[in-house]
């Protein structure tokens, strides 16, 4: 048994990595700047299948590679923090 499970721990790691290497391959590192206009991603509670883009919202802060804490326009006190995928230029 601590074999088979030390092999497949071991094809996991493989096809890990091979993921990873054809997402990288193809992947668009997106990045924002203080006080940039965005775009925020959100969804009608209708219907999810809709797409839309509220209107451009403010960069305040940068809190990792991937999260972003944004300000819209006429909410003076309140932020929302948005992962790199919700936010477009």
């Amino acid at each position: 048994m601590k074999r088979c499970q030390e092999l497949a721990i071991s094809k996991m790691e493989e096809c890990q990595q091979k993921n990873k290497t054809w997402y990288d391959k193809k992947a668009v590192k997106r990045e924002f700047q203080i006080g940039d206009l965005v775009l925020i991603f959100a969804t009608f509670k209708s219907n999810k299948l809709i797409p839309h883009w509220t209107s451009p919202g403010t960069i305040l802060r940068k809190l990792s590679e991937t999260n972003y804490v944004v300000q819209l326009p006429g909410e003076k006190a309140t932020s929302k923090v948005y992962h790199v995928n919700m936010l477009k230029t």
